[in-house]
């Protein structure tokens, strides 16, 4: 294990004694879940001394092509994958169902940021934070963009090391690693015709009707029958975002291995996260170069 751990060290050019710090963020790193990953780091990220390696990486010298790069722009709400296996219908729904703003932002269209915010994704491909933002807008328009800021590495393509590098920039800067939860809620990945239409149809107010309306997803026979909770309107509007969620089911599946939300990142309050991801991915990049020199030279094989 000390063969190991120095050529950690060595590769993430870290110079700290071979203690305690180093054996906890070893074990982090070689953690055999992305779920335990993430329940070792918020115990570790509690010892400074641990905080301050995950930060370290920004001045270790490494060329800046090796490291992570985040690129502001929008990418077709459909092009995207979940990279967890829950989202909370009523965390998605009840705003654009009851706000009249939120509506007419998603049905619209063009390029929308969900109450003025980018998601968070990997390769243009993979959701990292926002799965509420991305599947609301998808629910409420498939044809829209989302404005995103999409993180790019020549090392890493597997969306659960993006989660990874994430996690460490998130407890770089906090000192924690906060989470969310989705229980209490049906799960719109997995949530049925049935079950969402009858929320759409007890949900929608009014003055949000009159936005189905008006951008032609809900039709009636006169101007004044705009804003009618009718049995006729209720059903077009319910059948209008059940074949956008249908179409996420069919199309958008989460990727495999795809966790709980309760062990997704949490960027919101991590102000300085983009700086530290780049420490983040210089982490988990060496760490993974490292398994597979194991896995190649010794015959150990790698448990990420």
């Amino acid at each position: 294990m000390s063969i190991k751990l120095k050529s950690l060290l060595k590769e993430s050019r870290v110079r700290l004694r071979e203690d305690e710090t180093t054996d906890t963020l070893k074990d982090t790193l070689t953690t055999g879940s992305y779920e335990a990953f993430v329940a070792q780091l918020g115990d570790a990220v509690k010892d400074p001394k641990v905080k301050a390696v995950l930060a370290a990486g920004e001045e270790d010298g490494q060329p800046a092509d090796e490291k992570i790069t985040l690129t502001d722009g929008d990418i077709d709400v459909t092009a995207l994958q979940p990279t967890q296996n829950e989202i909370a219908l009523d965390k998605s729904l009840t705003y654009p169902l009851t706000d009249v703003k939120s509506a007419e932002s998603c049905l619209k269209g063009g390029t929308v940021a969900i109450a003025g915010k980018r998601i968070i994704t990997a390769e243009g491909s993979y959701i990292v934070d926002g799965h509420h933002r991305w599947s609301q807008l998808y629910a409420m328009n498939k044809d829209a963009k989302i404005a995103v800021t999409d993180m790019v590495s020549k090392d890493l393509k597997d969306p659960l090391d993006f989660l990874k590098i994430t996690q460490v920039a998130i407890a770089a800067d906090l000192g924690e690693v906060p989470t969310q939860t989705a229980k209490g809620s049906i799960n719109l990945i997995t949530i049925s015709k049935d079950q969402l239409k009858k929320f759409v149809k007890t949900t929608i107010t009014p003055d949000v009707m009159k936005i189905f309306v008006k951008y032609g997803k809900v039709k009636v026979n006169r101007s004044k029958d705009a804003e009618n909770l009718s049995a006729r309107n209720l059903e077009q509007a319910a059948n209008y975002i059940w074949s956008n969620v249908e179409s996420m089911q069919k199309t958008s599946k989460p990727v495999a291995g795809a966790p709980k939300r309760d062990f997704m990142p949490q960027t919101d309050d991590a102000k300085n996260w983009e700086k530290l991801a780049a420490a983040g991915s210089l982490i988990i990049k060496n760490h993974l170069q490292h398994q597979n020199r194991l896995t190649k030279h010794v015959g150990v094989k790698s448990r990420t």
